[in-house]
């Protein structure tokens, strides 16, 4: 691979946003975000571990540890011989950890490993410090994870998965803006304007989601970890999804976009006064990579941009929609996305400033709607085919989700991504406010106003008319039967991927 050791590019100062992520860090708010993997067939525990010991080889900040050094900055430092635990278990089993899930990055790398498997299917929950990597990153170690495995299982005459080269040296540019967005920034964004975006955000205070009917912080129980729910579009249906968008000028996210700004709205007029306000808003990362980072291993290489609406503008979908579009086009090429990255460069150099701005009795955002995009072809890059599904040996990959970092007061999160065509959204609440069934309904209402987007195309899949009755196929449907019986309880294929909700 061309590699220099991992230990080589450490000590490594941190940058402004891993810096903010640490100020964000707290024990009842841990900035963690989660990917889980569905695969069919059957991991050896052997092979698995030793894939993840290489994958964390080719991406040094998930073998590393912060140290501070009083005056000075902290800095990221080998972790030497420090490796995460993997938990095996059989499906149904919880998951735990000593300190729940927050992850001490003095003292712990920053992921996390576990795995459940019956007979013939698996899932494995990884959870990654978002101080080490961001979602992009969790993708470029999960497609390392599995290459690595494919290898050490596939048979001799199966194509063996492939790596992409990487420079490890590259880390230390990570935090640098690249020319040809900060020129775009400076040219297409004139000071007025960016001191009037600056203005809009400080005084237009979103409102928080109001908390689901009957919860409060004391008497709710946090349901399992991780808590996600989701919910997995056909390939017919998230190809007519996109055709909505195109019909009306926007992107598939600008219709994601929209669409929430809706359902946040209902479910704040129906949820009490807490969640009532005039102002809501969705905050959305922006991943900042350029060709010049595509052999960058797995780091935080992002900004985020804010949406803020009146909740007035949700009586006119068509022109918030517009409206959207027109901003995020601005967000992705004007340099607005930079404004963030900027702020938090400024306010650390202030003793404190990155600890005041995170105060977890501020909402700076009602929600969260990260979009990764279509990893298809980013994990298709190492990993063979079969019948439209990815191989790592002697496993498929049936399906991923995931979801970003909660905040107190930004109560729920939102994980939009496309594989193999299909399109999961999922999503996860406050837990100590929304249980899985609350989290549920939340998301119900979601692909139910997609649904109801869906409907305007002339030409689209037939959706069925009662959102919660929709059907997707069955993970035994997808996958032949094997000739001898498995146990329900052990067999996840016959549980439904969004938790206790069924499909």
């Amino acid at each position: 691979m061309n590699m220099a050791p991992s230990e080589t590019v450490f000590p490594l100062p941190l940058e402004a946003f891993e810096q903010y992520m640490l100020a964000d860090d707290k024990t009842h708010q841990p900035m963690v975000l989660v990917r889980q993997l569905f695969l069919s067939g059957y991991l050896q525990q052997t092979a698995f571990e030793s894939a993840i010991e290489k994958a964390m080889e080719r991406h040094p900040l998930l073998r590393a540890l912060v140290r501070n050094s009083g005056r000075h900055e902290p800095y990221w430092v080998a972790a030497g011989i420090l490796e995460p635990r993997v938990d095996w278990a059989e499906i149904g089993r919880p998951l735990q950890t000593r300190m729940g899930e927050y992850l001490d990055l003095t003292s712990e790398v920053g992921l996390r490993v576990w795995v459940r498997q019956g007979l013939r299917s698996v899932i494995v929950t990884l959870q990654f410090h978002h101080a080490c990597i961001d979602g992009t990153g969790a993708i470029q170690f999960i497609t390392d994870l599995l290459a690595f495995y494919g290898r050490l299982t596939c048979r001799h005459e199966d194509p063996a998965p492939e790596l992409l080269q990487l420079q490890q040296e590259l880390l230390r540019q990570r935090g640098r803006i690249p020319p040809q967005l900060a020129g775009e920034s400076g040219s297409r964004v004139g000071w007025t304007q960016k001191v009037s975006k600056l203005f809009r955000f400080i005084t237009r205070k979103p409102s928080p989601l109001g908390p689901p009917h009957g919860s409060t912080d004391s008497t709710n129980t946090c349901p399992p970890f991780p808590g996600i729910v989701s919910h997995t579009f056909s390939k017919e249906e998230t190809q007519s999804l996109k055709r909505v968008a195109k019909q009306q000028g926007a992107s598939l996210n600008d219709l994601l976009l929209r669409d929430l700004f809706l359902v946040i709205n209902t479910w704040n007029s129906e949820h009490g006064r807490e969640g009532i306000g005039r102002w809501l808003r969705i905050m959305m990362p922006v991943n900042l990579r350029t060709e010049e980072f595509s052999r960058l291993p797995a780091a935080n290489v992002l900004s985020y941009g804010f949406l803020t609406r009146d909740c007035r503008e949700c009586d006119e979908p068509v022109q918030l929609l517009a409206g959207i579009s027109r901003e995020t086009r601005e967000i992705k090429f004007g340099g607005s996305s930079l404004m963030f990255l900027k702020s938090i460069n400024m306010l650390r150099k202030i003793k404190g400033g990155l600890k005041r701005m995170s105060d977890p009795q501020k909402c700076y955002a009602t929600v969260v709607l990260s979009n990764v995009g279509d990893i298809t072809t980013r994990l298709a890059v190492s990993l063979p085919s079969r019948n439209g599904r990815l191989v790592a040996g002697d496993v498929v990959l049936e399906a991923v989700r995931g979801c970003p970092p909660l905040r107190q007061n930004t109560r729920a999160v939102f994980h939009v991504m496309t594989c193999c065509g299909e399109m999961t959204v999922a999503a996860r609440g406050w837990p100590e406010l929304f249980g899985v069934e609350e989290t549920g309904d939340l998301l119900q209402r979601f692909i139910h106003q997609l649904h109801h987007s869906f409907r305007s195309v002339p030409d689209a899949v037939d959706w069925k008319t009662d959102c919660e009755s929709v059907e997707q196929p069955s993970w035994e449907e997808r996958i032949e039967a094997p000739d001898r019986p498995g146990s329900e309880t052990e067999d996840w294929f016959r549980q439904p991927v969004s938790g206790e909700r069924g499909r």
